[in-house]
């Protein structure tokens, strides 16, 4: 542990390391996933940066604002969520335009579409103008070029979102703003607060590069609801083209002009794409598939980029930054993460950035403590600093202590410790579905026929009894690295209480009475069924039976053990990967009953290789890779997730897989390209090739065991498949 410590502390403190001057970027297509489920983003984007410029499509409302099958484009917008599976954010958007609108539809058709990371690039038909986007960490730098430059005009939507009112139930999305314009006619500052999957404020400063003509201020319409809307124009020269930066900021106006004022001086926008270029380059020359075929370099990098979009630092350049309460604070390492989306990103995602971004770990821990601090719980999916409360479980947990276990201690651990028990035994008075009393009570989290309040939880009762069994688990393992033996026992005790939904006689984890009631197995029950009582997603949270039963990563040999030892857990696997989907029907990225489009299969495949059929795992691992990760608009099988698809997909490329992702070890597969090297911030290099038969061999020396330890992978070397 001492010797892991040590290199996870030299891994974070060490110097950036230098960039190759080797171009990794050309081979991003950030068009991947846009098609279809992946739900992905195709603008430009600075790494974990707090702005993502680029385009929302005109017919509908779309998770990511964009779907590559939609023709239209109705503007540019400065926030995107990359892979979500609910529509937000799409904030400050501009439209360059020219002629006459109806005040409402400014959208058009679009062609010689581009992207990259450091860039987004289209032309407008039904307009006559091309429209560019770059950015920096905090200010999106905008460029139209227009046919009749004489007539420029541009629409700016400081009410947009991506929860139009037509689409909001709950009242206004956008219900106070305000907004001032500058004397030199060339500013639009103002703030608003946004009601859609959260609550959140934001503030604005649009700076445009020449002074307009006129500036009018919309009225509001039945379509986008109330809110500051201007139709800027422009008397532009021959040739000239008008900018635009717009920077953010969640404390104020001032805060958002100071984050321009950081980030432009003596730039323009090609320098600020060659800069944002150069960011990407250098995170991508840690990691290098140094010897594939062309169509793994592509999916390799983009995977990449889209793990490396988030968390976004929505900290100003001052450190400051808006809080779950509301209020404002400053952060000590000067950067504060949201759009935390941890039910997904705590599988794979965090244990790669301890390996491919370490000087970021100890930010993003300081932000759940921070943000445990003013809410009363740690982060469950924070978005632009707010908590959703979205999905289940409290997997902050096991990125903190899986941070701590690797050396990452700039936070007091027994302070964490104490933020995690809170997390795990205290309501924060927003979140009811969390069921601690009837916890407590039953041992499990019940299921009631016919009740749908927050005492009795419906909704992935199953799930959310095994997903906080592993966060007790995680918790346990903290205290005992601080010492805590009251704490971990009791802790290891609440993370035992999978065993109590896991029904032997069937083989499965199954919803149960609750035990006032008897605590019997609901009857009847189908492994397969998704639905109960005509509720979709009911007692297994976007999964089923069959693939909640795998979710014990904390004690696979005693999952082994309730289905009656190794040989009887690898024929379930067996069943489970060639049992057909109830109906006939079939999702795109399912093999029999494993899902690969949702995170609860992610870890499956790699239980063959824990009770010694690697083989199998390999052939698992092959078929996934090749065919559910394509470098196509429609290339992925499911929603990114901020990453987390992106995190599966590089993992299991290197061979070796976080099947506990607060475990330190990683599970071996096999490795599906080539060469790959990953350069490490403490000056080691691991080289990783595939080829030849037999055993995995690390520096020559067989492991001779199913995982390699976090400090090997550190220490590099050779890993030899």
């Amino acid at each position: 542990m001492q010797r892991l410590m040590m290199l996870s502390i030299a891994l974070a403190l060490a110097p950036a390391l230098p960039v190759t001057g080797e171009d990794f970027a050309r081979w991003v297509d950030p068009l991947v996933g846009t098609v279809g489920e992946g739900n992905t983003i195709p603008g430009a984007a600075y790494p974990f940066g707090m702005v993502q410029p680029g385009p929302d499509s005109g017919k509908g409302v779309w998770c990511p604002g964009y779907k590559n099958d939609d023709r239209t484009i109705r503007g540019i917008s400065q926030t995107h969520l990359n892979g979500t599976g609910c529509p937000a954010m799409g904030d400050i958007s501009l439209m360059p335009y020219t002629g006459t609108t109806d005040g409402i539809d400014y959208s058009s058709a679009y062609s010689e579409q581009s992207c990259s990371p450091d860039r987004y690039s289209v032309r407008f038909g039904r307009f006559g103008v091309k429209a560019e986007a770059t950015c920096s960490e905090h200010v999106s730098w905008l460029s139209f070029s227009y046919d009749k430059p004489g007539d420029a005009k541009v629409f700016v939507d400081c009410a947009s979102t991506l929860l139009q009112k037509w689409r909001q139930k709950s009242g206004p999305v956008i219900p106070a703003s305000g907004f001032a314009l500058s004397a030199s006619r060339d500013e639009i500052s103002g703030w608003r607060e946004v009601r859609g999957w959260t609550t959140y404020r934001l503030h604005y400063v649009i700076k445009f590069d020449h002074p307009w003509s006129a500036c009018v201020r919309q009225p509001g319409n039945a379509f986008e609801g109330e809110g500051d809307r201007f139709d800027v124009s422009f008397s532009l020269k021959d040739g000239e083209r008008l900018g635009a930066m717009v920077a953010l900021s969640t404390v104020d106006v001032d805060g958002a002009r100071k984050n321009l004022e950081a980030e432009s001086v003596g730039k323009d926008f090609d320098q600020v794409a060659r800069d944002n270029r150069s960011a990407w380059n250098e995170l991508f020359g840690r990691c290098q598939l140094t010897k594939g075929s062309d169509e793994q370099k592509r999916n390799w990098y983009t995977a990449l980029y889209r793990l490396f979009i988030q968390p976004n630092n929505i900290a100003d350049v001052d450190g400051r930054y808006r809080g779950a309460d509301g209020n404002v604070a400053k952060a000590d390492c000067g950067r504060y993460y949201s759009t935390l989306s941890l039910w997904d990103t705590f599988r794979a995602a965090h244990p790669l950035y301890t390996l491919l971004a370490p000087e970021r770990v100890d930010g993003f821990v300081e932000t759940m403590l921070r943000h445990h601090a003013a809410h009363g719980h740690l982060p469950v999916w924070t978005l632009w600093g707010a908590e959703s409360h979205d999905m289940i479980g409290v997997h902050s947990i096991p990125v903190i202590v899986d941070a701590w276990a690797k050396g990452f201690r700039r936070q007091d651990g027994r302070r964490l410790l104490k933020a995690m028990v809170r997390s795990m035994t205290a309501n924060d008075g927003e979140w009811d579905e969390l069921a601690w009393n009837i916890t407590w009570e039953n041992g499990y989290i019940p299921y009631k026929p016919g009740v749908f309040d927050k005492f009795h939880v419906r909704h992935g009762n199953v799930s959310r009894t095994l997903e906080h069994a592993y966060d007790w688990w995680c918790i346990a393992r903290m205290a005992g690295m601080l010492g805590d033996e009251r704490c971990r026992r009791e802790a290891a005790k609440w993370s035992e209480t999978w065993k109590n939904v896991f029904d032997k006689s069937v083989g499965f984890a199954r919803p149960r009475a609750p035990k006032s009631s008897g605590g019997a197995f609901i009857e009847p029950f189908d492994p397969r069924a998704e639905r109960a009582e005509g509720e979709f997603w009911s007692d297994f949270t976007e999964a089923n039976g069959w693939i909640y039963t795998w979710h014990v990563f904390q004690d696979p040999h005693g999952l082994a053990e309730a289905m009656g030892g190794r040989d009887s857990l690898l024929a379930k696997l067996d069943e489970f990967f060639s049992t057909a989907p109830k109906g006939g029907g079939r999702r795109s990225g399912q093999i029999g009953q494993y899902w690969h489009g949702n995170e609860p299969s992610h870890h499956i495949a790699y239980f063959y290789s824990l009770f010694g059929a690697r083989e199998k795992t390999a052939r698992l691992v092959e078929t996934i890779c090749r065919d559910f990760y394509r470098p196509a608009p429609d290339g992925l099988c499911g929603n990114d997730d901020c990453g987390q698809m992106s995190a599966w997909y590089l993992f299991s490329m290197m061979g070796f897989y976080p099947f506990n992702p607060c475990g330190g070890d990683y599970v071996l597969g096999a490795a599906q390209a080539e060469e790959m090297k990953l350069s490490f911030k403490n000056g080691s290099v691991l080289t990783i090739r595939r080829g030849g038969k037999g055993n995995v061999t690390l520096n020559g020396r067989p492991v001779g065991r199913a995982w390699i330890s976090h400090a090997d992978v550190l220490s590099g070397g050779t890993l030899s498949f």
